[in-house]
C-alpha cells in the first residue's frame, strides 16, 4: 500500500506561521505537497481554508470541494485535518491516492492527459 505523507504546506497569500489579521474571518488559498511515504518527490494539491464567518459575510454560499472549514484560522488545524484525510487515502497505487485526495483537495494533475507525439 502507498501512504501518502504531507511533505510541505505553505500559502502564496501568507508567510507560514504568521496569522490571517483576523483568524475567525478569512479565506486562505494553500498549497499541499503530498508524496509517498517511503518514496521521494510530492505532488502538489490546492485548497481554500475558510472561516464561517467568511462565508456568511460573503452571501453564505459556497461549493464544497477543495474548501477546509475551520472556525479559526490556524496552521496546526490544517496540518492536523491534511494528516487525517491521508490516512483515509492509502491506495495501491499513487495515482489511486492522488485521486482520492482529489475528491477533497485540487491535484495538480487533475484531467491531465500525458502528450504522444504521434496523436493530433
Amino acid at each position: 500500500m502507498i501512504v501518502p505523507v504531507i511533505k510541505g504546506l505553505s500559502s502564496p497569500v501568507l508567510d507560514r506561521p504568521a496569522l490571517p489579521p483576523n483568524p475567525e474571518d478569512c479565506a486562505i488559498l494553500c498549497e499541499v505537497e503530498i508524496g509517498p511515504k517511503d518514496g521521494e518527490g510530492a505532488d502538489l494539491f490546492h485548497v481554500t481554508v475558510a472561516t464561517p464567518a467568511f462565508f456568511l459575510r460573503s452571501g453564505g454560499v459556497t461549493w464544497g470541494r477543495g474548501h477546509l472549514i475551520v472556525d479559526q484560522f490556524s496552521w496546526s488545524a490544517i496540518d492536523r485535518a491534511l494528516e487525517k484525510l491521508c490516512l483515509h487515502a492509502w491506495r495501491a497505487t499513487w495515482h489511486e491516492v492522488a485521486q482520492e485526495l482529489n475528491k477533497e483537495l485540487h491535484w495538480e494533475f487533475e484531467n491531465y492527459t500525458p502528450w504522444k507525439p504521434n496523436e493530433r
